[in-house]
């Protein structure tokens, strides 16, 4: 079936989607990057650390226009559960997957952050390397996905404040 047969708007919303998920992988693209900054036990490691850097890398740090975590940041892709869960285990000790393990309100429902996570990264696969085009999908539906992109980011902040023991944000 040809676009032109398609709702704009249902085009619209679903262009959103990988938007949504690209600001979940640098929220936690960056939230990795300023933790190893800041996280003493991860620079003991980062200066044992035996991995290559590339020359480029180097030219750019000396440059200033990179540091060293955004060098081992790139390392990782924070595209995927699983490529986020061994960034954050292998640098912080975190594990990632038991955070999504909780459920959480999200609109009207009561849902699996993981099942949440899982859903916009499909959507986004269907998007970007099918293109496909959820003809069902209204602004509900986008304020929906929206809302769990917001969800996750926050929920991932309350996890990391308590299982490190960080003040992030001031209580409200």
């Amino acid at each position: 079936m040809k676009l032109a047969n398609y709702d704009p708007a249902r085009v619209t919303y679903n262009a959103l989607v990988p938007f949504a998920v690209a600001a979940l992988e640098q929220f936690f693209k960056q939230t990795f990057t300023i933790l190893l900054h800041y996280d003493p036990e991860a620079q003991e490691r980062l200066a044992e650390h035996q991995r290559k850097v590339e020359m480029k890398d180097v030219v750019a740090m000396s440059k200033g226009t990179q540091t060293i975590e955004s060098i081992v940041a790139n390392w990782y892709s924070f595209q995927s559960i699983e490529s986020i869960n061994a960034a954050f285990k292998e640098w912080f000790s975190l594990d990632f997957k038991n955070f999504l393990r909780k459920r959480r309100k999200i609109g009207a429902k009561i849902s699996l952050l993981h099942r949440r996570f899982d859903d916009l990264i499909q959507r986004r696969h269907g998007v970007i390397h099918r293109f496909e085009i959820d003809r069902d999908l209204t602004r509900d539906g986008i304020d929906d996905l929206l809302n769990s992109v917001i969800v996750l980011m926050d929920e991932f902040v309350r996890h990391l404040e308590k299982e490190r023991k960080l003040k992030i944000r001031e209580l409200r």
